[in-house]
């Protein structure tokens, strides 16, 4: 009974203890003080029940990480399109054609300025004016100011020419232009709108040269000298990657190497320069002149100019030998021959390629002429338009140099016919149908630049002959870059054939004409640039001495040009399509 008592107390108390746990009335946490759980209960109960999802569930997608701002560049409107083109711009970085907001820019900076720069460009730009002008230099003052119409003269131009691209830069630079001077055209239309009108010039980035401009010089500065200095140059442009004030993080090499940024559009290795000349023949009185104050004397004033080139050319129409008489100027025959001690001027002006289209080569015979041929070889002076042989004659030479290919064409329409290679003879390579096109075509099929040479029929005049005219100007027309007379002892006009060079004749080099025009020279200086011809600068002399040529004054070369500027048919340089 007692034991029945004892366990039925016991279950009567675990009841009563369990009616308060087990009640379903809802709890008002306000009232109730009791029931409020405390913010650090529930968090420490938050935490725990987060930690025991985040052990059995995948992570909410909710949550996931901000993804950081992309950088942004901006790319001036007044980039160059040869710039555009090589440059790339790829993750982490995005193009954007709006420039508020962008964390970069790529600018125009001053030179002074040493910027806060990542990538630094240096962009060459060119004055240029159409090819028969007069005019050779300004100073920097004067091109600004013409920008800027202030002290404004019309002796310098009328009308500055520039794309968009070029406006947009200049105008950052140097401010904005007078709009009564400066127009803006597509860079396709400058260079025939220059030269349809009167004095009107260009500004435009070196990558759009073309041989129908002539490059005006910056404070006597051409990028095409030798000694071209990029820094000291007035209009080299420096382009700048730069941090704007949106951007907030300075940029690793990492980063950096995301971008493909050119560094110039102008690299002096890829540019070759060629001297063509005209007619030398150290004989009569420049032989005299020569053993009286010494066999270099003829050069004395040019070889700076000649050495300066990456290839001269000479055409040599004289054979050197041994028994040659002594010089005597007043000999009556016209049979022609210099002393071999006369070499040493070929080597002195740096000769690198002899042409042999001339007609008194053979004046003395084969003998004087196989041993000039032997004279040549042993010192590794390479020749075209003559040889032993029709075969060796008739052989185009082709020339490396850096980039370029040139390939020397050279045949001689006038003759004589004893004078010409045969089979078995020696002499100059007559020019025989069809083989001109032949090897103007085979030239550029092997990606090799044609320079056309013609021993033509002389004439005492500026103006060339009509079978004359035609033969240069078919060959421009075949794909010859260049078209130059050698045999013309008169100075003659010039054209263009597209973008094609033709210079009728180019007059004397060394040779001892005193009388009428015939003191006036042509030494013509082409350029090439990356397996392409780019430009031609006219180099003028004057004969002095019955011998010795040197540079025209300003007041001589203005008269010289104009003279023959007058006279040249310009309409064939915009007659044919080029690419």
């Amino acid at each position: 009974m007692t034991r029945s008592l004892f366990v039925l107390l016991i279950l009567s108390s675990v009841f009563f203890l369990c009616i308060p746990a087990c009640s379903h009335r809802a709890v008002n946490p306000a009232t109730e003080a009791g029931t409020i759980i405390s913010k650090a209960n529930l968090a420490a109960t938050q935490t725990v029940s987060f930690a025991k999802i985040t052990q059995t569930s995948k992570p909410s997608t909710t949550m996931a990480t901000k993804q950081p701002e992309p950088m942004t560049i901006w790319p001036c409107d007044c980039l160059p399109d040869g710039y555009l083109s090589a440059l790339e711009i790829k993750e982490p970085f995005v193009t954007t054609a709006v420039e508020a907001g962008s964390t970069y820019e790529i600018i125009p900076t001053g030179k002074d300025e040493a910027g806060n720069g990542y990538i630094r460009s240096h962009w060459v730009y060119l004055l240029t004016a159409p090819f028969p002008t007069l005019q050779d230099s300004v100073n920097f003052t004067q091109l600004k100011n013409t920008w800027l119409k202030n002290s404004w003269t019309t002796d310098i131009v009328n009308t500055l020419l520039v794309s968009q691209s070029t406006f947009e830069v200049f105008s950052r630079l140097w401010g904005t232009p007078d709009p009564e001077v400066v127009k803006i055209l597509p860079s396709s239309e400058l260079l025939q709108t220059a030269w349809e009108e009167t004095n009107v010039w260009a500004i435009i980035p070196f990558e759009e040269l073309d041989p129908r401009w002539k490059i005006i010089r910056v404070n006597n500065i051409s990028p095409l000298d030798s000694n071209f200095d990029l820094a000291g140059y007035p209009l080299t442009v420096q382009f700048d990657l730069v941090k704007t004030e949106a951007g907030d993080a300075e940029l690793s090499q990492h980063q950096l190497a995301s971008l493909v940024v050119p560094a110039t559009n102008f690299v002096p290795e890829k540019l070759t320069s060629l001297i063509m000349t005209g007619t030398t023949a150290l004989v009569r009185y420049v032989a005299l002149k020569m053993e009286k104050n010494g066999v270099l004397y003829p050069a004395r004033d040019i070889v700076d100019i000649l050495k300066d080139a990456d290839i001269t050319h000479i055409s040599n129409e004289v054979s050197f030998w041994k028994d040659c008489p002594s010089a005597n100027p007043v000999r009556l025959e016209q049979r022609f021959c210099s002393d071999p001690s006369y070499f040493k001027l070929l080597e002195y002006i740096d000769a690198d390629v002899i042409e042999l289209t001339g007609n008194h080569i053979l004046d003395w015979g084969s003998e004087p002429f196989l041993a000039t041929l032997q004279m040549y070889q042993d010192n590794d002076l390479p020749y075209f338009g003559g040889g032993r042989n029709i075969a060796e004659a008739a052989q185009p030479l082709t020339l490396q140099d850096g980039s370029q290919s040139i390939t020397f064409i050279g045949c001689s329409p006038a003759g004589p016919e004893e004078v010409w290679a045969g089979v078995d003879s020696p002499g100059s390579n007559p020019c025989t149908d069809g083989w001109m096109e032949t090897q103007v075509n085979n030239a550029l099929k092997a990606g090799s630049i044609p320079v056309v040479t013609f021993q033509h029929f002389e004439v005492e005049d500026y103006t060339p002959h009509s079978s004359q005219r035609i033969d240069f100007l078919d060959a421009a027309e075949m794909g010859a870059a260049i078209v130059s007379g050698s045999q013309s002892h008169f100075a003659q006009t010039m054209t263009f054939v597209g973008d094609s060079f033709v210079h009728y004749g180019l007059g004397n080099l060394f040779f001892d004409q005193m009388y009428g025009e015939n003191p006036h020279e042509f030494v013509d200086r082409h350029y090439f640039y990356n397996g392409k011809y780019i430009s031609t600068e006219l180099i003028t002399l004057m004969l002095e001495d019955a011998s010795k040529p040197r540079l025209m004054k300003t007041s001589e070369r203005e008269a010289f040009l104009q003279t023959i500027f007058e006279r040249c048919n310009w309409e064939t340089a915009f007659a044919v399509e080029t690419e």
